[in-house]
């Protein structure tokens, strides 16, 4: 029980330290990039689970070897995960790049026209009330034509 309550409180300060300069980077990207605020979580999990992790094997092991395998382990898992989260990052700023693309359309005279690539769920609803939105539009410009048109006959 009492190494139990050891390996939390390693586990714990490692990962309260990671999760700190997380929230301190992300408060400061609050204004930056979608994608390197992503990329900055996926870091912070990675840090807290490889600082926990290292700290509780350091503890225990006896062997080096055994924790060479430990790191090494945690360095492959690392890598891959923040690959895939570098690889998320880069969907969500295509997506929000075309969507912002497509959003110059509203209110023109072609209408809205949508991005052509799969967006997530989030900018896929945006851009389905961006499309209304520019449905409204081109029917209150098509109203306020023929309002126009039946002035200048009654003129």
């Amino acid at each position: 029980m009492k190494d139990l309550l050891l390996i939390a409180l390693f586990a714990g300060l490692g990962a309260t330290g990671a999760g700190l300069l997380g929230w301190a980077a992300v408060r400061l990207l609050r204004r930056r990039s979608m994608a390197l605020s992503l990329f900055c979580v996926a870091v912070v999990t990675v840090l807290a689970v490889t600082s926990g992790t290292f700290a509780v094997a350091q503890a225990m092991f006896l062997s080096g070897h055994d924790l060479g395998v430990v790191i090494t382990v945690l360095g492959m898992a690392s890598v891959v995960s923040l690959l895939t989260a570098a690889l998320l990052g880069r969907q969500v700023v295509a997506g929000s790049r075309a969507l912002t693309a497509a959003a110059r359309t509203v209110g023109s005279d072609t209408g809205f026209t949508a991005p052509e690539h799969p967006l997530g769920l989030e900018l896929a609803q945006l851009s389905e009330e961006l499309a209304a939105t520019s449905a409204r539009l081109a029917e209150s410009r098509a109203r306020a034509q023929a309002l126009d048109a039946s002035r200048r006959e009654l003129s």
